[in-house]
């Protein structure tokens, strides 16, 4: 844990802001979040202290900076901590922008180290994992960091449910650093807080952070964004699962192309029944209007040989004693 800062920086003000009106969307009772969220917030009347003690200060340091990427390799971390955290890695693509994801995981340590295994990113295709590709240099750092769950720290504020807690800090992170899609982001900020910042990065997330763990997941139409990687990505997708990120009214559009798509199917021709029955070819030898089987022509010529056998033993002349 980290000490609460005295005096709070313009940066940390609009910090405070996001996770201000954050909480309080989450614990209104006319959201769809309410249920999961609402009554463990209003618990925990210490909460949003918690959570800004929860935050590295390189973090601060950053977000005060001109934000560009060198700044941001100054955030890192202990990458080797294998507890509960939200991190973030900073991408520098081919094309020369910087983009940004943002993720929490268990384990720190075992998460990053799926990041960077490239078996596991062919398996697992992301946008994420789609700007890694392309990429020259990219940078992991802890932006926050949970207490390890032992007795003593249950008591904390939010504690009790770390997982919701997690999805609450990532949230967070996602809003301070934009990394969701401006449809999303214009969702979830306050009146009188700007989307759009200097030296902004590019987005790599997708899926809202709050939503893990619950059965609705909230997919933003992406066909909008203005990066051409992400739209390489959607098409990539598209291409090898014919499905694309799309609002509900898309949909059917995306079934028709879907359908288009596919190979016309060839008739196999009918196999032609005769209708009359093969002709069968005789088991028999025909002579001169005889009909001999093989099975006589055997035995007569076993006959002849043996005759001729007798024949030559009878014309022997016998010896006398």
């Amino acid at each position: 844990m980290f000490p609460f800062p005295s005096s709070l920086s313009p940066a940390q003000l609009e910090a405070h802001k996001l996770l201000a009106h954050l909480l309080a969307t989450l614990k209104d009772p006319e959201s769809t979040y309410y249920p999961r969220y609402g009554h463990w917030i209003v618990r925990h009347a210490a909460l949003e202290e918690f959570l800004f003690r929860c935050v590295r200060p390189d973090v601060w340091k950053y977000l005060s900076s001109n934000r560009n990427f060198d700044s941001m390799k100054l955030i890192r971390g202990d990458l080797k901590f294998e507890g509960r955290a939200v991190y973030l890695d900073g991408i520098l693509g081919t094309d020369k922008n910087v983009r940004v994801y943002v993720g929490q995981s268990n384990n720190l340590r075992f998460r990053v180290g799926q990041h960077l295994n490239f078996r596991y990113r062919r398996d697992n295709p992301s946008l994420h994992y789609h700007a890694m590709l392309y990429s020259i240099y990219n940078v992991f750092s802890i932006l926050a960091i949970l207490p390890p769950p032992n007795k003593e720290n249950q008591s904390l504020p939010g504690m009790d449910c770390p997982d919701l807690l997690l999805n609450v800090l990532e949230m967070w992170m996602c809003l301070i650093f934009r990394t969701l899609p401006d449809e999303t982001l214009e969702k979830w900020f306050p009146e009188h807080v700007k989307v759009e910042t200097p030296g902004r990065a590019g987005m790599l997330n997708i899926a809202t952070p709050i939503d893990q763990g619950g059965r609705a997941k909230e997919w933003p139409d992406l066909k909008m964004v203005d990066d051409p990687l992400v739209q390489e990505y959607l098409a990539n997708e598209r291409r090898r699962n014919h499905v694309g990120y799309a609002r509900a009214e898309d949909m059917e559009r995306i079934a028709a192309e879907r359908k288009s798509e596919q190979p016309e199917e060839k008739k196999v021709p009918e196999r032609k029944i005769p209708t009359q029955p093969a002709e069968i070819q005789p088991s028999y030898l025909d002579l001169n209007g005889f009909a001999i089987s093989p099975a006589t022509l055997v035995f007569m010529g076993i006959s002849v040989v043996l005759g001729v056998a007798l024949l030559r033993n009878g014309s022997r002349p016998h010896l006398r004693k």
